[in-house]
């Protein structure tokens, strides 16, 4: 399963030009499902629709289940 993934770009998923982001599978509450929340360099937020996000990530991280 993946848990974090490090993503080098612009456009949608930050407010500058290019650089780096890191999207991190986080589970806040324990009787809910894990969620993608994205960390910016201005902003900590709940991700929306990550699949575009896993097609170029620059680096994944996975833990073993």
């Amino acid at each position: 399963m993946s848990v974090a993934d490090i993503l080098y770009g612009g456009g949608r998923y930050t407010d500058f030009t290019r650089h780096y982001v890191a999207f991190i599978r986080k589970q806040l509450d324990p009787a809910e499902k894990p969620k993608w929340v994205l960390f910016n360099d201005e902003k900590v937020v709940e991700a929306g629709d990550v699949e575009e996000m896993k097609k170029t990530a620059y680096v994944y991280f996975f833990s073993r289940v």
